[in-house]
């Protein structure tokens, strides 16, 4: 594993001082960016959030990302797509439809 994706797009997650913690060489992905509200984050409260971050682990190794379930979703759908192109295909070529 290279990186940890880590949601902290609520107070419940609590505060950043686990990334104390981040071994070596590896990278964290601050799910800071809600999809939970209709509301987009202003880059000021993104950098604070990272400022704040930043005080536990090296900046150079921070990231940020959508909170971990919007991932989950888009990582969901685009499996579903990969099976619907592979079934499409596969369906086709045992109708001689592809060579």
């Amino acid at each position: 594993m290279d990186a940890y994706l880590l949601e902290y797009d609520s107070e419940r997650a609590g505060s950043f001082a686990p990334l104390k913690y981040l071994p070596e060489g590896k990278r964290a992905y601050l799910g800071i960016v809600s999809s939970k509200t209709g509301e987009l984050e202003g880059i000021d409260v993104l950098r604070h959030r990272l400022d704040e971050a930043a005080k536990h682990a090296p900046a150079e190794r921070l990231g940020v990302s959508p909170q971990i379930n919007a991932i989950s979703t888009l990582m969901i759908a685009a499996v579903a797509i990969m099976l619907c192109l592979a079934y499409f295909a596969i369906g086709r070529k045992g109708e001689g439809q592809m060579s």
